[in-house]
């Protein structure tokens, strides 16, 4: 009877040990779990945030492109500008000078210089 009692207390012994062994294992099981839901989420709202920022550089990047576009345009319009201007200012210089070579005076001038 004390072999049977001495049975019965290590295989309690061993049950207990089985079942402490089981639940540390399910508590671990458990923290690695939400160790792994934690990181997922971690990197679900780093992934966001990423897709986000790349969102803000690309419109910050569409802004400056626009404002770069707008500021050559603009360039390109003044110099067109003052290339007419310039063309205008050389038109007049050209009726200027052709006057002088029709004027009468100057015809007569050259005509006697033996330039005409």
């Amino acid at each position: 009877s004390s072999r049977l009692k001495q049975m019965e207390k290590d295989y309690r012994t061993r049950a207990e040990k089985a079942d402490k062994t089981a639940t540390e294992a399910q508590s671990q099981l458990n923290q690695t779990k939400n160790e792994n839901q934690r990181l997922h989420q971690k990197l679900h709202d780093s992934a966001t945030e990423s897709g986000i920022q790349h969102q803000r550089d690309v419109q910050t990047l569409k802004e400056q492109h626009h404002k770069n576009l707008k500021r050559l345009e603009q360039e390109v319009m003044s110099h067109k500008s003052h290339t007419r201007q310039l063309e205008k200012k050389i038109r007049q210089l050209q009726l200027e000078n052709q006057d002088k070579v029709f004027e009468p005076s100057f015809r007569e001038k050259t005509f006697r210089e033996g330039i005409w």
